[in-house]
């Protein structure tokens, strides 16, 4: 199956599988996203443009696996 060279034809019923596919993972992220920011929020308090970093580096070492394992898995 592959989708770039266009051997792949795009049925209604891939369409449909495809589009509850992404609608969950959007569910599952989308409630870990907002969880894990809100955790993220109450350990570091700060509003410092040092705390953004460590935000920033945190959520990247932390929660971006996840959400990429989720995503491709």
């Amino acid at each position: 199956m592959d989708m770039f060279n266009g051997s792949h034809v795009n049925t209604q019923e891939t369409l449909i599988i495809a589009e509850r596919r992404f609608m969950i993972i959007g569910f599952c992220l989308g409630a870990f996203g907002h969880k894990w920011y809100g955790i993220l929020d109450r350990w570091i308090k700060e509003k410092t443009g040092r705390a953004l970093f460590r935000k920033i580096f945190v959520d990247q070492i932390v929660a971006s696996p996840i959400m990429n394992a989720i995503f491709i898995g």
